[in-house]
């Protein structure tokens, strides 16, 4: 018996803001497995855009990681409507825009490290 799939299982709107708190952390590294969480929801990715931009100028510093997803939509989901893979694309592409002309900086919230979890 085939053992149970994570992703498979697990509710898309979960996966999503999991990809966008991996986007946030700013490590390219992740990207890979970015990618994979946001593959195919196409209806998703500019509600997590519009989540990224409530960070204001403090999204700046996944600016890179934005244009490398970008290009990815665009261009390497094999087996996706092209039409949806411009769809992601522009709206990770429009955000970078909205970002880049963003004055604000609101106080960002941080969460407790749980010590006992270590």
């Amino acid at each position: 018996m085939a053992q149970p799939s994570y992703a498979k299982e697990l509710d898309p709107i979960p996966r999503s803001l999991n990809a966008l708190a991996l986007l946030a952390n700013g490590d390219p590294s992740y990207l890979p497995l970015i990618k994979t969480k946001l593959l195919h929801f196409y209806i998703r990715t500019p509600e997590l855009m519009k989540i990224l931009l409530t960070d204001g100028t403090h999204a700046k510093a996944v600016m890179p990681n934005l244009t490398t997803i970008a290009n990815s939509f665009e261009n390497d989901e094999k087996d996706f409507p092209p039409h949806l893979m411009r769809m992601k694309g522009e709206s990770v592409r429009e955000t970078i825009v909205a970002i880049e002309a963003s004055t604000e900086s609101p106080e960002l919230v941080r969460l407790k490290e749980d010590k006992d979890s270590k």
